[in-house]
């Protein structure tokens, strides 16, 4: 799977408003939407058309919180067995999360071992925007919102952690491809439609640096370092509709006191 969160976008997207992208690889060859009730708020959300487990692999609630993860295979440090709970905490995640700040006490106090290796993607209507790279018993926060950390207003995913062991996990050709595209368009904006027309459909390959569609490439391509692949079954945008408003947008250039007084609301 791969990711990607943008925040403080007013400055990054023609419209102002933050989004977030998954670009879903999966053996569950059949996936769709679903719209469920939750125990505080109701949602929309990614699940496997062929499953009774009620898992979500991204979704939205209708307080503007929005969660997707890539699988990690670099973070677990320890010996449990029962794993894979990341759908199931997703769900959760969209039926009792408002913002950034109750997803971090709802993983700050979820039961030992949390079963997951993941890193989860997560913005809000309120400008949060951050990676959490989770194992069974901690999580590293990634924030969006540190220019330090992504000067850009945006970072991007597969399926490794920074956090985790050098060199261990998948995806990292993904990653470079990813990366390099996103670079590519952002000068224009990142949009839904930038999203799936230059990257969810790229074919560009990073280790060789070549464009697979290009005419002049016609020899034969292993398809599982491209970023679409035979396992790639979803690939969504979503994007919050909050922060258009001019008052909230100013509240938000105010760091980390305008997003205080966003949370108030």
């Amino acid at each position: 799977a791969l990711s990607s969160a943008a925040s403080d976008v007013y400055k990054r997207q023609p419209d102002g408003r933050p989004l977030m992208w998954k670009h879903r690889d999966t053996g569950t060859r059949y996936n769709h939407i679903t719209f469920e009730k939750g125990e505080k708020y109701n949602f929309l959300g990614l699940a496997n058309s062929d499953s009774t487990d009620y898992d979500i692999w991204t979704g939205v609630n209708e307080a503007g919180f929005a969660i997707m993860n890539t699988a990690s295979f670099n973070l677990k440090d320890d010996d449990v067995q029962e794993m894979d709970h990341e759908g199931r905490l997703m769900r959760r995640a969209l039926e009792i999360c408002k913002n950034q700040q109750d997803f971090e006490h709802f993983l700050d106090t979820l039961s030992r071992p949390m079963r997951v290796e993941a890193n989860f993607g997560i913005i809000d209507a309120y400008g949060g925007a951050a990676y959490y790279e989770t194992n069974n018993t901690r999580y590293y926060k990634k924030d969006v919102n540190d220019p330090n950390l992504a000067p850009d207003g945006y970072l991007v995913y597969t399926n490794f952690s920074f956090e985790g062991r050098k060199d261990e996990g998948y995806g990292y050709i993904r990653y470079e491809s990813a990366k390099k595209i996103f670079a590519d368009i952002y000068p224009q904006g990142l949009t839904p439609r930038s999203i799936f027309q230059e990257v969810s459909h790229s074919f560009y390959h990073s280790l060789f640096r070549k464009d697979m569609k290009e005419e002049k490439n016609t020899e034969w391509q292993l398809e599982q370092d491209l970023i679409p692949r035979f396992e790639s079954t979803a690939s969504i945008v979503i994007q919050l509709a909050g922060m258009v408003l001019p008052s909230f947008q100013k509240m938000q250039r105010e760091g980390e006191s305008g997003r205080q007084k966003l949370t108030q609301y």
